[in-house]
This record gives structure tokens, sequence and C-alpha cells, in this order.
């Protein structure tokens, strides 16, 4: 019997609300697609990246306290609202985070709950993507930790070669051509500049089964060759968790 996988999209912090839409699918394994936000306490919310406006606790802390725990195991990427600095900056190839609560790393390939899963954190951006990997200690924007490079794809392309085929791959960011008319209603916010060819191309190359994207905060079924691409939505939206296929 096939276990049963639950994919979500942004959750921003709210960790609860992500377990009893997983809990309700009867869920094993949760995978995650970043925007995670591992906020541990008050001085983390120094450290996370994105609009200070749009910054609160969550719900890690009680996990990471261990006064919560998980009823499954949570494995997540990163994306571009998370405590990079100080925190996961330092798990480049992963860690469990808090009980039960994994952070997959920038970029792999591992067999997670009987499937096969590939993984690329953070998301694209034109003038950092041929920028070297690691970024010097000392920086004045915690911009630079959001961004994936050029080497994080070239990586992620020859693990896939290796593994042969891949039944899921996570994003954070939508790849290149998604979001093109003919794929459905569309955010006013996706911008083909903002999106990258090179991961676009990965998929054409790999055909993994599935993909799961997040993000723009917006659902959205489409496809490139054969490999179906879903895009999840925020974590308030019922369209934001979803299983992954029995069979896949």
């Amino acid at each position: 019997m096939d276990t049963r996988i639950a994919v979500a999209g942004d959750i921003h912090g709210d960790i609860e609300r992500l377990l009893r839409r997983a809990t309700g699918l009867r869920a094993d394994a949760v995978l995650q697609v970043g925007d995670f936000e591992t906020v541990r306490g008050p001085e983390d919310l120094e450290r996370i990246t994105g609009p200070r406006r749009y910054r609160k606790l969550g719900d890690f802390g009680f996990y990471w306290r261990r006064e919560r725990r998980v009823p499954m195991p949570i494995y997540f990427i990163g994306g571009n609202h998370e405590v990079y600095s100080g925190h996961l900056e330092h798990c480049h190839q992963g860690a469990e985070v808090a009980p039960g609560i994994h952070y997959l790393g920038h970029t792999g390939v591992a067999e997670i709950a009987g499937k096969r899963v590939a993984w690329l954190s953070r998301i694209y951006n034109s003038a950092a993507f041929d920028d070297p990997a690691q970024q010097p200690a000392r920086r004045r924007s915690l911009k630079p930790f959001t961004y994936y490079r050029r080497s994080d794809v070239e990586d992620l392309d020859l693990l896939m070669m290796d593994a042969g085929s891949v039944d899921v791959l996570l994003l954070h960011d939508w790849p290149r051509y998604v979001g093109r008319p003919g794929d459905g209603p569309v955010h006013r916010r996706v911008n083909p500049v903002l999106q990258c060819d090179e991961t676009y191309d990965l998929i054409v190359r790999h055909q993994p089964a599935r993909v799961f994207c997040g993000h723009m905060h917006w659902p959205l079924s489409a496809r490139i060759g054969q490999t179906r691409v879903e895009c999840l939505a925020h974590i308030d939206h019922e369209a934001s968790v979803q299983l992954v296929p029995a069979g896949l």
C-alpha cells in the first residue's frame, strides 16, 4: 500500500493549519515547497528574509522547544521568506531542525516516504544567478541568502541524471513558461523575467512525474512535456495542500 504523501504550498509559519489539512487528507508524511519560516523566537524576526510588515512568530518555536510534536514527518525546502541568517545557512545539506521537521537543504535527490524526491531551494534572481555559491559572511542585505545559483541547478542536474528517474521535484518559484496563456487564470504578478529558463530546461531533460512549486500563492496546473506542474496556493486557500497521486 502506497504511503499517503501530502504536498503543501507556502505556510509562512502556520504549521498548525498545515497539520490540520494534512491530517484531513490522512497523510503519512508532508512535503512543503518553501516559505516554511523556522522562526524560533523574537530574535529570529530580525533575521527572517522578507518585508518587516509580514514578519510574525508563527508556530515553529513550539516544535523547536519540543512543547509540541508533529504527528507525521515534514520535509521542506527553502523559499524567499526564511530564517537563513544564523539558522538555515548552516544546513546546506539539510538537517532535522525540530523533531520530525526536516529542512532538505539547497539541492538534492532522496527517497522520502517511498518516493524519489528531488528539490531546489530558494528563488531565481538574474543578477545573482552566476554569483559564487557561498556569499561572504558579512553583508548588508539578507536577500542574497534567498537566491539559488547556476551551480545549484547544475548540481541538481547531475543528481537527477544519476537518479535515473524522479517522482517529485520540489521548487519554490515557478519555472519559466508556466503561467503562459492556455494554462488557466494566472495571477497578475507572474512575470516571465522572474522565471528561470534553467529550471524549465531541467524539467524538460529529466521529466519528473510531478513538479510542485509555490511562491505566488496562486493555484495553477500546467504541463511541461509529459510532466504535470502543480503550483500550490497559500495555506489560507483550500488548494494549498494536495496528495501525491497514488502509484506515481
